[in-house]
């Protein structure tokens, strides 16, 4: 087997299993701390539940398939690149959970009706 096509098989196996790596809390970036902050919000106002019952679950480095971080909305056009960026799970105080993907340009939420939907955040 050639290395090129090694190489080409290793980087699809990277790429599908969702490679992440654990960050602790003071190893993130501040834009990504606002995108978590950001997240947070959100999901209090998609949950209908006070801020203070929301919470980061957990936030892990991850390379998404694509400039849309694996998280485009229906019909949308992503660049076909690796992105490096984190995945953020929020859970509410009660169970439930949503999964937001960033980077330090944008924040998308991964589950639910609104997969894929570009979160803003000022």
């Amino acid at each position: 087997m050639s290395t090129k096509k090694l190489v080409s098989i290793v980087l699809l196996i990277f790429i599908n299993i969702g490679v992440t790596m654990s960050s602790q809390e003071n190893e993130i970036e501040p834009e990504i701390k606002a995108k978590i902050e950001c997240a947070r919000q959100d999901t209090a106002r998609i949950r209908g539940v006070e801020l203070a019952r929301v919470k980061m679950q957990s936030c892990s480095k991850a390379v998404f398939r694509n400039g849309c971080l694996d998280a485009a909305e229906e019909g949308e056009m992503c660049t076909e690149a690796l992105a490096k960026g984190y995945k953020i799970v929020i859970n509410v105080e009660g169970g439930a959970e949503i999964v937001y993907h960033a980077n330090i340009r944008q924040l998308r939420r991964v589950e639910g009706e609104h997969r894929g939907k570009r979160i803003p955040c000022n």
